[in-house]
Protein backbone atom coordinates (compact mmCIF):
# COMPACT_ATOMS: atom_id res chain seq x y z
CA UNK A 1 0.00 0.00 0.00
CA UNK A 2 2.79 2.34 0.89
CA UNK A 3 5.04 1.48 -1.96
CA UNK A 4 1.93 2.24 -4.51
CA UNK A 5 0.94 5.84 -2.90
CA UNK A 6 5.11 6.38 -3.27
CA UNK A 7 5.14 5.68 -6.65
CA UNK A 8 1.77 7.68 -7.28
CA UNK A 9 3.22 10.56 -5.45
CA UNK A 10 6.50 10.10 -7.80
CA UNK A 11 4.65 10.32 -10.65
CA UNK A 12 2.57 13.03 -9.54
CA UNK A 13 5.63 14.92 -9.22
CA UNK A 14 7.01 14.25 -12.34
CA UNK A 15 4.11 15.36 -14.47
CA UNK A 16 3.99 18.94 -12.78
CA UNK A 17 7.72 18.85 -13.60
CA UNK A 18 6.83 18.56 -17.28
CA UNK A 19 3.47 20.32 -17.47
CA UNK A 20 5.61 23.59 -15.63
CA UNK A 21 8.26 22.97 -18.44
CA UNK A 22 5.23 22.57 -21.13
CA UNK A 23 4.06 26.22 -19.76
CA UNK A 24 7.34 27.68 -19.48
CA UNK A 25 8.31 26.99 -23.14
CA UNK A 26 10.53 24.16 -22.27
CA UNK A 27 12.99 26.74 -21.24
CA UNK A 28 12.21 26.72 -17.43
CA UNK A 29 16.02 25.62 -16.77
CA UNK A 30 17.64 29.03 -18.11
CA UNK A 31 17.50 31.69 -15.82
CA UNK A 32 18.74 34.45 -18.69
CA UNK A 33 16.49 34.94 -21.37
CA UNK A 34 18.34 37.45 -22.68
CA UNK A 35 21.60 40.03 -22.49
CA UNK A 36 21.29 43.58 -24.04
CA UNK A 37 24.62 45.05 -22.24
CA UNK A 38 27.39 45.63 -24.65
CA UNK A 39 30.18 43.87 -23.31
CA UNK A 40 32.87 46.48 -24.44
CA UNK A 41 35.28 43.65 -26.10
CA UNK A 42 34.96 41.29 -22.75
CA UNK A 43 35.22 37.94 -23.48
CA UNK A 44 34.94 34.39 -21.92
CA UNK A 45 38.23 31.48 -22.07
CA UNK A 46 36.65 27.72 -21.98
CA UNK A 47 39.40 25.25 -21.56
CA UNK A 48 38.04 22.05 -22.63
CA UNK A 49 35.36 20.99 -25.12
CA UNK A 50 33.50 17.99 -23.65
CA UNK A 51 30.45 18.18 -22.50
CA UNK A 52 31.12 21.04 -19.88
CA UNK A 53 32.83 22.74 -22.31
CA UNK A 54 30.50 22.80 -25.30
CA UNK A 55 27.35 23.26 -22.94
CA UNK A 56 29.27 26.71 -21.75
CA UNK A 57 29.92 27.69 -25.35
CA UNK A 58 26.21 27.30 -25.85
CA UNK A 59 24.73 29.09 -23.24
CA UNK A 60 27.22 32.12 -23.66
CA UNK A 61 26.14 31.81 -27.66
CA UNK A 62 22.86 32.12 -26.86
CA UNK A 63 23.18 35.48 -25.10
CA UNK A 64 25.69 36.66 -27.78
CA UNK A 65 28.95 36.85 -25.37
CA UNK A 66 32.02 36.53 -27.34
CA UNK A 67 33.78 33.14 -25.96
CA UNK A 68 36.68 31.03 -27.01
CA UNK A 69 37.04 26.79 -26.57
CA UNK A 70 40.18 25.77 -26.11
CA UNK A 71 41.11 21.88 -26.75
CA UNK A 72 44.01 19.96 -25.79
CA UNK A 73 43.49 17.34 -28.30
CA UNK A 74 45.33 18.33 -31.86
CA UNK A 75 42.50 17.82 -33.94
CA UNK A 76 39.21 16.69 -32.20
CA UNK A 77 36.65 17.57 -29.56
CA UNK A 78 34.70 15.25 -27.30
CA UNK A 79 36.15 15.13 -24.68
CA UNK A 80 36.28 11.32 -22.10
CA UNK A 81 33.61 9.91 -25.00
CA UNK A 82 36.49 10.43 -27.99
CA UNK A 83 39.27 9.41 -25.27
CA UNK A 84 37.57 6.05 -24.31
CA UNK A 85 37.26 3.77 -27.19
CA UNK A 86 38.01 0.29 -25.66
CA UNK A 87 35.81 -2.74 -26.55
CA UNK A 88 32.00 -2.26 -24.32
CA UNK A 89 32.89 1.20 -23.68
CA UNK A 90 29.55 3.23 -22.86
CA UNK A 91 27.45 4.95 -20.45
CA UNK A 92 26.00 3.80 -16.95
CA UNK A 93 23.33 6.27 -16.72
CA UNK A 94 20.33 5.47 -19.41
CA UNK A 95 20.31 7.35 -22.65
CA UNK A 96 17.58 9.37 -21.39
CA UNK A 97 18.93 10.72 -18.43
CA UNK A 98 22.27 11.66 -20.38
CA UNK A 99 21.57 14.08 -22.16
CA UNK A 100 20.88 17.67 -22.34
CA UNK A 101 17.24 19.29 -21.48
CA UNK A 102 17.74 21.69 -24.51
CA UNK A 103 19.11 18.71 -26.90
CA UNK A 104 17.37 15.80 -27.80
CA UNK A 105 19.63 12.77 -28.94
CA UNK A 106 18.96 9.80 -30.84
CA UNK A 107 19.61 6.62 -29.00
CA UNK A 108 19.16 3.14 -30.27
CA UNK A 109 19.58 1.49 -27.32
CA UNK A 110 18.30 2.30 -23.54
CA UNK A 111 22.20 2.54 -22.27
CA UNK A 112 24.45 4.10 -25.08
CA UNK A 113 27.55 2.97 -26.50
CA UNK A 114 30.64 5.49 -26.70
CA UNK A 115 30.19 5.58 -30.40
CA UNK A 116 26.82 7.14 -29.97
CA UNK A 117 27.90 9.48 -27.44
CA UNK A 118 30.24 10.72 -29.26
CA UNK A 119 27.75 11.24 -32.28
CA UNK A 120 25.74 12.91 -30.14
CA UNK A 121 28.76 15.22 -28.98
CA UNK A 122 29.54 15.93 -32.58
CA UNK A 123 25.82 16.40 -33.61
CA UNK A 124 25.94 19.01 -30.33
CA UNK A 125 29.26 20.76 -32.20
CA UNK A 126 27.81 20.87 -35.09
CA UNK A 127 24.66 21.95 -34.86
CA UNK A 128 25.37 25.08 -32.46
CA UNK A 129 28.05 25.73 -35.22
CA UNK A 130 30.98 26.28 -31.83
CA UNK A 131 33.70 25.44 -34.47
CA UNK A 132 34.72 28.81 -35.74
CA UNK A 133 34.45 29.13 -31.70
CA UNK A 134 36.99 26.41 -31.19
CA UNK A 135 40.99 26.47 -30.77
CA UNK A 136 42.51 22.90 -31.12
CA UNK A 137 45.94 21.58 -29.98
CA UNK A 138 45.91 24.00 -26.89
CA UNK A 139 46.49 22.67 -23.82
CA UNK A 140 46.36 25.15 -20.68
CA UNK A 141 49.77 25.49 -18.54
CA UNK A 142 49.29 28.73 -17.36
CA UNK A 143 46.59 31.25 -16.31
CA UNK A 144 47.32 35.06 -14.56
CA UNK A 145 44.93 37.38 -13.56
CA UNK A 146 45.93 41.23 -13.08
CA UNK A 147 42.72 42.11 -11.78
CA UNK A 148 40.70 42.73 -15.47
CA UNK A 149 42.34 40.09 -18.05
CA UNK A 150 43.46 36.60 -17.63
CA UNK A 151 47.23 35.68 -19.16
CA UNK A 152 46.83 32.14 -20.58
CA UNK A 153 49.61 30.73 -21.64
CA UNK A 154 49.03 27.12 -23.64
CA UNK A 155 51.41 24.50 -24.96
CA UNK A 156 50.83 22.67 -28.22
CA UNK A 157 50.47 18.95 -28.34
CA UNK A 158 51.53 18.53 -31.71
CA UNK A 159 55.00 20.17 -31.12
CA UNK A 160 55.51 20.97 -27.50
CA UNK A 161 55.49 24.84 -29.09
CA UNK A 162 53.70 27.52 -26.75
CA UNK A 163 51.46 30.95 -27.56
CA UNK A 164 50.12 33.25 -25.24
CA UNK A 165 46.85 35.06 -25.20
CA UNK A 166 45.28 37.94 -22.92
CA UNK A 167 41.96 38.70 -24.71
CA UNK A 168 39.52 37.05 -21.76
CA UNK A 169 38.46 39.08 -18.82
CA UNK A 170 36.67 35.48 -17.68
CA UNK A 171 38.05 31.88 -17.41
CA UNK A 172 35.89 28.82 -17.45
CA UNK A 173 37.64 25.80 -16.97
CA UNK A 174 35.76 22.93 -17.58
CA UNK A 175 38.41 19.81 -17.96
CA UNK A 176 36.86 17.57 -15.24
CA UNK A 177 37.84 14.96 -13.35
CA UNK A 178 38.09 11.93 -15.46
CA UNK A 179 40.42 13.11 -17.79
CA UNK A 180 43.88 12.30 -17.11
CA UNK A 181 44.64 8.43 -16.99
CA UNK A 182 46.02 7.01 -13.62
CA UNK A 183 48.86 4.94 -14.07
CA UNK A 184 50.41 3.70 -10.80
CA UNK A 185 53.86 4.47 -10.15
CA UNK A 186 55.15 1.31 -9.57
CA UNK A 187 53.65 -0.03 -12.96
CA UNK A 188 54.73 3.23 -14.85
CA UNK A 189 58.28 2.89 -13.60
CA UNK A 190 58.45 -0.74 -14.35
CA UNK A 191 56.95 -1.06 -17.62
CA UNK A 192 59.99 -1.14 -19.94
CA UNK A 193 61.01 -4.55 -18.55
CA UNK A 194 58.05 -6.44 -20.07
CA UNK A 195 58.41 -7.63 -23.38
CA UNK A 196 54.77 -7.98 -24.35
CA UNK A 197 52.20 -4.59 -24.93
CA UNK A 198 50.37 -2.41 -22.36
CA UNK A 199 48.12 0.21 -23.03
CA UNK A 200 45.46 1.96 -20.24
CA UNK A 201 41.40 1.81 -21.27
CA UNK A 202 41.39 5.57 -22.18
CA UNK A 203 43.97 5.08 -24.40
CA UNK A 204 43.11 2.05 -26.13
CA UNK A 205 44.76 1.32 -30.01
CA UNK A 206 42.87 0.48 -32.64
CA UNK A 207 44.75 -2.16 -33.98
CA UNK A 208 45.32 -4.13 -30.52
CA UNK A 209 44.49 -7.78 -31.55
CA UNK A 210 43.93 -9.68 -28.15
CA UNK A 211 42.58 -12.78 -29.85
CA UNK A 212 44.60 -15.80 -28.74
CA UNK A 213 46.37 -13.45 -26.39
CA UNK A 214 47.22 -14.22 -22.92
CA UNK A 215 45.75 -10.89 -21.79
CA UNK A 216 45.68 -9.58 -18.18
CA UNK A 217 43.61 -6.91 -16.63
CA UNK A 218 44.50 -4.10 -13.96
CA UNK A 219 41.56 -3.08 -11.93
CA UNK A 220 38.03 -3.50 -11.73
CA UNK A 221 36.01 -0.21 -12.16
CA UNK A 222 33.68 1.08 -14.58
CA UNK A 223 36.03 0.73 -17.47
CA UNK A 224 36.49 -3.34 -16.35
CA UNK A 225 33.45 -4.09 -16.12
CA UNK A 226 32.75 -3.27 -19.42
CA UNK A 227 35.51 -4.20 -20.93
CA UNK A 228 35.79 -7.55 -19.81
CA UNK A 229 32.67 -8.85 -20.75
CA UNK A 230 33.45 -7.46 -24.54
CA UNK A 231 37.13 -9.60 -24.72
CA UNK A 232 36.77 -12.68 -22.58
CA UNK A 233 36.21 -15.06 -26.10
CA UNK A 234 38.65 -13.48 -28.28
CA UNK A 235 41.22 -14.07 -25.22
CA UNK A 236 42.90 -17.61 -24.93
CA UNK A 237 43.17 -16.63 -20.99
CA UNK A 238 41.91 -13.97 -19.16
CA UNK A 239 43.34 -12.34 -16.12
CA UNK A 240 41.29 -9.71 -13.96
CA UNK A 241 43.67 -8.34 -11.11
CA UNK A 242 41.27 -7.13 -8.44
CA UNK A 243 42.20 -4.44 -5.53
CA UNK A 244 38.31 -5.29 -4.40
CA UNK A 245 35.31 -6.06 -5.74
CA UNK A 246 32.39 -4.18 -6.38
CA UNK A 247 28.46 -3.60 -5.87
CA UNK A 248 26.75 -4.74 -9.19
CA UNK A 249 23.46 -3.28 -10.52
CA UNK A 250 22.08 -5.14 -13.68
CA UNK A 251 22.03 -3.37 -16.58
CA UNK A 252 19.24 -4.65 -18.42
CA UNK A 253 20.13 -3.16 -22.11
CA UNK A 254 18.45 -3.58 -25.63
CA UNK A 255 17.56 -1.83 -28.87
CA UNK A 256 14.96 0.87 -28.57
CA UNK A 257 12.11 -0.32 -30.27
CA UNK A 258 10.48 1.29 -33.26
CA UNK A 259 6.77 2.49 -31.08
CA UNK A 260 9.46 3.98 -28.20
CA UNK A 261 11.56 5.88 -30.71
CA UNK A 262 8.68 7.59 -32.45
CA UNK A 263 6.94 8.44 -28.93
CA UNK A 264 10.03 10.09 -27.45
CA UNK A 265 9.90 12.45 -30.27
CA UNK A 266 7.21 13.98 -28.60
CA UNK A 267 8.51 16.48 -25.83
CA UNK A 268 6.31 15.86 -23.03
CA UNK A 269 6.31 12.14 -23.35
CA UNK A 270 10.13 12.08 -23.57
CA UNK A 271 10.24 14.38 -20.42
CA UNK A 272 8.26 12.64 -18.45
CA UNK A 273 10.17 9.48 -19.08
CA UNK A 274 13.62 11.99 -18.59
CA UNK A 275 12.18 13.19 -15.04
CA UNK A 276 10.95 10.58 -14.04
CA UNK A 277 14.09 8.13 -14.12
CA UNK A 278 16.06 11.38 -12.63
CA UNK A 279 13.64 11.42 -9.39
CA UNK A 280 13.87 7.42 -8.94
CA UNK A 281 17.95 8.02 -9.01
CA UNK A 282 17.42 10.86 -6.64
CA UNK A 283 15.36 8.60 -4.65
CA UNK A 284 17.92 5.62 -4.19
CA UNK A 285 20.92 8.33 -3.44
CA UNK A 286 18.40 9.92 -0.67
CA UNK A 287 17.40 5.98 0.54
CA UNK A 288 21.02 4.47 0.42
CA UNK A 289 23.89 6.77 -0.24
CA UNK A 290 23.34 9.88 2.30
CA UNK A 291 23.80 8.19 5.49
CA UNK A 292 26.41 5.68 6.96
CA UNK A 293 25.59 1.93 7.85
CA UNK A 294 24.48 -0.02 9.80
CA UNK A 295 22.87 2.28 12.69
CA UNK A 296 21.78 4.91 11.15
CA UNK A 297 19.65 4.33 8.14
CA UNK A 298 17.46 1.35 7.62
CA UNK A 299 16.80 1.57 3.96
CA UNK A 300 20.28 1.47 2.93
CA UNK A 301 20.24 -2.32 4.31
CA UNK A 302 17.13 -3.10 2.77
CA UNK A 303 19.11 -1.94 -0.74
CA UNK A 304 22.22 -3.73 -0.01
CA UNK A 305 20.40 -6.95 0.99
CA UNK A 306 18.55 -6.65 -2.50
CA UNK A 307 21.59 -6.30 -4.11
CA UNK A 308 23.92 -8.54 -2.56
CA UNK A 309 20.78 -11.32 -2.96
CA UNK A 310 21.08 -10.41 -6.55
CA UNK A 311 24.99 -10.84 -6.73
CA UNK A 312 24.88 -14.16 -4.94
CA UNK A 313 22.23 -16.19 -6.65
CA UNK A 314 24.83 -15.22 -9.76
CA UNK A 315 27.39 -17.11 -8.65
CA UNK A 316 28.94 -20.15 -9.08
CA UNK A 317 30.27 -21.07 -5.59
CA UNK A 318 31.14 -20.20 -2.34
CA UNK A 319 34.95 -19.52 -3.21
CA UNK A 320 33.45 -17.12 -5.85
CA UNK A 321 31.13 -15.17 -3.15
CA UNK A 322 34.02 -15.14 -0.82
CA UNK A 323 36.07 -12.76 -3.48
CA UNK A 324 33.60 -11.42 -5.88
CA UNK A 325 31.00 -9.97 -3.02
CA UNK A 326 32.17 -6.78 -1.41
CA UNK A 327 32.81 -6.65 1.96
CA UNK A 328 32.72 -2.77 2.49
CA UNK A 329 29.16 -1.06 2.27
CA UNK A 330 27.21 -0.60 -0.43
CA UNK A 331 27.74 3.30 -1.91
CA UNK A 332 30.97 3.59 -0.27
CA UNK A 333 32.70 2.74 -3.60
CA UNK A 334 31.01 3.29 -6.97
CA UNK A 335 27.90 1.42 -7.42
CA UNK A 336 28.70 -0.78 -11.08
CA UNK A 337 26.16 -1.41 -13.77
CA UNK A 338 26.99 -4.82 -15.63
CA UNK A 339 24.49 -8.00 -16.05
CA UNK A 340 27.61 -9.34 -18.10
CA UNK A 341 30.45 -9.26 -15.42
CA UNK A 342 29.82 -11.80 -13.15
CA UNK A 343 29.40 -14.56 -15.90
CA UNK A 344 32.55 -13.06 -17.80
CA UNK A 345 35.08 -13.54 -14.78
CA UNK A 346 33.70 -16.75 -14.24
CA UNK A 347 33.92 -18.03 -17.90
CA UNK A 348 36.56 -21.32 -18.22
CA UNK A 349 39.03 -18.95 -19.66
CA UNK A 350 39.15 -16.49 -16.84
CA UNK A 351 40.59 -16.08 -13.94
CA UNK A 352 40.40 -13.46 -11.09
CA UNK A 353 43.35 -12.73 -8.97
CA UNK A 354 42.40 -10.85 -5.60
CA UNK A 355 45.99 -8.72 -4.84
CA UNK A 356 47.80 -5.64 -6.01
CA UNK A 357 49.82 -5.52 -8.85
CA UNK A 358 53.46 -4.24 -7.54
CA UNK A 359 55.35 -4.34 -11.12
CA UNK A 360 56.09 -5.54 -14.41
CA UNK A 361 58.19 -9.04 -15.21
CA UNK A 362 59.52 -9.63 -18.78
CA UNK A 363 56.84 -11.98 -19.15
CA UNK A 364 54.01 -10.76 -17.29
CA UNK A 365 52.69 -8.72 -14.69
CA UNK A 366 53.66 -8.96 -10.32
CA UNK A 367 50.92 -9.23 -8.26
CA UNK A 368 50.83 -9.56 -4.16
CA UNK A 369 48.12 -11.96 -2.08
CA UNK A 370 47.30 -13.79 -4.77
CA UNK A 371 43.72 -15.63 -4.75
CA UNK A 372 42.03 -17.45 -7.69
CA UNK A 373 38.23 -17.84 -8.76
CA UNK A 374 37.94 -19.98 -11.61
CA UNK A 375 34.69 -21.44 -12.56
CA UNK A 376 33.66 -23.56 -9.86
CA UNK A 377 37.44 -24.53 -9.06
CA UNK A 378 38.17 -24.62 -5.14
CA UNK A 379 40.31 -21.36 -4.61
CA UNK A 380 43.86 -21.02 -4.35
CA UNK A 381 45.43 -19.13 -2.64
CA UNK A 382 49.59 -17.87 -2.03
CA UNK A 383 50.33 -15.30 0.68
CA UNK A 384 53.78 -13.74 -1.89
CA UNK A 385 53.92 -12.19 -4.92
CA UNK A 386 53.46 -13.78 -8.07
CA UNK A 387 54.35 -13.01 -11.95
CA UNK A 388 51.33 -13.66 -13.73
CA UNK A 389 52.24 -14.74 -17.48
CA UNK A 390 50.95 -12.22 -19.86
CA UNK A 391 50.90 -11.03 -23.62
CA UNK A 392 49.03 -8.00 -23.40
CA UNK A 393 48.51 -5.96 -19.96
CA UNK A 394 45.58 -3.93 -19.86
CA UNK A 395 45.73 -0.49 -17.50
CA UNK A 396 41.54 -0.04 -16.26
CA UNK A 397 43.19 2.17 -13.49
CA UNK A 398 40.81 4.78 -13.95
CA UNK A 399 41.73 8.78 -13.92
CA UNK A 400 43.90 11.23 -11.38
CA UNK A 401 40.31 12.82 -10.12
CA UNK A 402 41.06 14.37 -6.83
CA UNK A 403 44.01 16.23 -8.42
CA UNK A 404 42.19 19.59 -9.98
CA UNK A 405 43.62 21.33 -12.62
CA UNK A 406 46.81 19.07 -12.28
CA UNK A 407 49.08 20.20 -14.76
CA UNK A 408 47.40 24.12 -14.47
CA UNK A 409 49.43 26.75 -12.36
CA UNK A 410 46.73 29.38 -11.48
CA UNK A 411 47.02 32.69 -10.30
CA UNK A 412 44.72 35.50 -8.64
CA UNK A 413 45.79 39.50 -8.50
CA UNK A 414 47.88 39.03 -5.83
CA UNK A 415 50.05 36.18 -7.17
CA UNK A 416 48.62 33.46 -4.92
CA UNK A 417 48.57 30.28 -6.85
CA UNK A 418 45.50 27.65 -6.19
CA UNK A 419 47.38 24.93 -5.49
CA UNK A 420 49.42 26.72 -2.84
CA UNK A 421 47.03 28.32 -1.17
CA UNK A 422 43.73 27.85 -0.91
CA UNK A 423 44.11 24.63 -2.37
CA UNK A 424 47.11 24.11 -0.24
CA UNK A 425 47.38 20.38 1.46
CA UNK A 426 45.13 18.89 -1.27
CA UNK A 427 41.83 21.44 1.06
CA UNK A 428 39.90 21.00 -2.70
CA UNK A 429 36.87 22.82 -2.62
CA UNK A 430 34.64 25.60 -4.39
CA UNK A 431 31.42 27.17 -3.44
CA UNK A 432 28.75 24.98 -5.93
CA UNK A 433 31.72 23.18 -7.10
CA UNK A 434 32.26 26.59 -9.34
CA UNK A 435 33.41 29.45 -7.71
CA UNK A 436 37.05 29.98 -5.71
CA UNK A 437 37.33 32.46 -2.71
CA UNK A 438 40.11 34.68 -3.60
CA UNK A 439 40.28 33.75 -7.22
CA UNK A 440 38.29 36.31 -9.58
CA UNK A 441 36.43 35.75 -12.70
CA UNK A 442 37.50 31.93 -12.66
CA UNK A 443 35.03 29.16 -13.07
CA UNK A 444 34.97 25.42 -12.73
CA UNK A 445 32.76 22.70 -14.37
CA UNK A 446 32.98 19.27 -12.99
CA UNK A 447 35.07 20.91 -9.76
CA UNK A 448 35.32 19.90 -6.24
CA UNK A 449 32.42 17.93 -4.60
CA UNK A 450 30.41 17.52 -8.04
CA UNK A 451 30.99 14.38 -9.25
CA UNK A 452 28.05 11.87 -9.00
CA UNK A 453 27.66 7.92 -8.76
CA UNK A 454 23.57 7.95 -8.70
CA UNK A 455 22.74 10.29 -11.75
CA UNK A 456 23.83 11.99 -14.35
CA UNK A 457 26.80 14.43 -15.16
CA UNK A 458 25.21 16.25 -17.65
CA UNK A 459 22.29 17.75 -15.52
CA UNK A 460 24.89 19.15 -13.47
CA UNK A 461 27.07 20.38 -16.06
CA UNK A 462 23.96 22.11 -17.22
CA UNK A 463 23.46 23.87 -13.81
CA UNK A 464 26.49 24.37 -13.17
CA UNK A 465 27.08 26.30 -16.64
CA UNK A 466 23.47 28.15 -15.88
CA UNK A 467 25.64 29.66 -12.62
CA UNK A 468 28.39 30.67 -14.44
CA UNK A 469 26.42 32.49 -16.76
CA UNK A 470 24.19 34.45 -14.43
CA UNK A 471 27.22 35.76 -13.13
CA UNK A 472 29.29 36.56 -15.78
CA UNK A 473 26.18 38.08 -16.93
CA UNK A 474 25.76 40.16 -13.81
CA UNK A 475 29.28 41.38 -13.93
CA UNK A 476 28.97 42.57 -17.39
CA UNK A 477 25.78 44.50 -16.15
CA UNK A 478 27.02 46.34 -13.68
CA UNK A 479 30.49 47.21 -15.72
CA UNK A 480 32.04 45.65 -13.06
CA UNK A 481 35.82 44.25 -13.88
CA UNK A 482 35.63 41.24 -11.79
CA UNK A 483 33.61 39.20 -9.69
CA UNK A 484 34.36 36.95 -6.38
CA UNK A 485 33.05 34.62 -3.89
CA UNK A 486 32.54 36.33 -0.81
CA UNK A 487 34.61 34.19 1.57
CA UNK A 488 32.17 33.67 4.26
CA UNK A 489 29.72 32.31 1.57
CA UNK A 490 32.48 29.95 0.99
CA UNK A 491 33.54 28.77 4.32
CA UNK A 492 29.53 28.30 4.77
CA UNK A 493 29.26 26.28 2.80
CA UNK A 494 32.51 24.41 2.35
CA UNK A 495 31.88 23.21 6.00
CA UNK A 496 28.25 22.34 5.39
CA UNK A 497 29.39 20.15 2.35
CA UNK A 498 31.90 18.25 4.64
CA UNK A 499 29.87 17.59 7.28
CA UNK A 500 27.15 16.33 5.18
CA UNK A 501 29.84 14.01 3.75
CA UNK A 502 31.05 12.90 6.82
CA UNK A 503 27.77 11.59 6.97
CA UNK A 504 27.59 9.98 3.91
CA UNK A 505 28.30 6.24 3.01
CA UNK A 506 30.79 7.82 1.09
CA UNK A 507 33.05 8.41 4.07
CA UNK A 508 32.16 5.11 5.18
CA UNK A 509 35.80 4.13 5.94
CA UNK A 510 36.56 2.65 1.80
CA UNK A 511 39.25 3.23 0.03
CA UNK A 512 37.69 5.08 -2.79
CA UNK A 513 38.81 7.88 -6.12
CA UNK A 514 36.12 9.80 -3.72
CA UNK A 515 38.71 10.44 -0.96
CA UNK A 516 42.09 12.46 -0.50
CA UNK A 517 44.37 10.33 0.42
CA UNK A 518 46.66 13.53 1.74
CA UNK A 519 43.57 14.83 3.43
CA UNK A 520 40.75 12.56 4.31
CA UNK A 521 38.41 14.67 2.66
CA UNK A 522 35.97 13.96 0.35
CA UNK A 523 36.92 16.03 -2.38
CA UNK A 524 35.20 14.52 -5.80
CA UNK A 525 31.70 13.50 -4.45
CA UNK A 526 28.49 15.57 -4.00
CA UNK A 527 26.47 15.18 -1.26
CA UNK A 528 23.24 17.14 -2.76
CA UNK A 529 20.61 15.08 -4.83
CA UNK A 530 20.19 16.19 -8.29
CA UNK A 531 17.24 17.74 -7.89
CA UNK A 532 18.92 19.55 -4.42
CA UNK A 533 22.23 21.05 -6.18
CA UNK A 534 19.70 22.48 -8.83
CA UNK A 535 17.70 24.01 -6.23
CA UNK A 536 21.10 25.04 -4.07
CA UNK A 537 22.81 26.49 -6.94
CA UNK A 538 20.51 27.50 -9.78
CA UNK A 539 16.93 28.24 -8.70
CA UNK A 540 18.26 29.66 -5.23
CA UNK A 541 21.57 31.04 -6.24
CA UNK A 542 21.44 34.88 -6.04
CA UNK A 543 24.38 36.32 -8.30
CA UNK A 544 23.81 39.64 -6.56
CA UNK A 545 25.51 37.77 -3.37
CA UNK A 546 28.85 37.66 -4.99
CA UNK A 547 31.32 40.66 -4.81
CA UNK A 548 31.88 42.62 -7.90
CA UNK A 549 34.82 45.51 -7.88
Amino acid sequence: MYFLLAVGALWMVVVVVVVWRVYKGFDLLSKRKGFSRDQQGRSVAIIGAGFGGLCAGIKLKKLGIPFVIYERHPTAVGGTWRDNTYPGSGCDVASLQYEFSFFRGTWSRLWARQSEILDYTMHLYNTFQLGPHTTLDACLTRASFDGKRWSLTFRRESDGGQFVTDDHSFLIIATGQLSDPQIPAVLEQSATVFRGKVCHTARWPRDLDLVGKDVVVVGTGASAIQLVPEIVDRCRKLTVVQSSPNWLFGKQDRQVGAVERFLYQFSPIRMLYRYYGLLQLDLLFAASMRQQVPSRSWTHGMVEGQFRKSMVSQMESPVNQEVLLPQYPFGCKRVLLSSEWLAAVQAPNATVVEGKAVGFAPDGIRVAKRRNVRGNDEGVRAADCEDIPADIVVLATGFRTTAFLRGMEVYNRDGEEIHTSVWADGAYAAYCGIHVKRFPNLFLLYGPNTNVNHTSILSFLEAQTENCVDTICECLERGADLVVVPESLYDAQDAAVQQGLQKSIFNAGCQSWYVSKETGRVVTNTPWSLFGYWMECVWNYDSRRMHYH
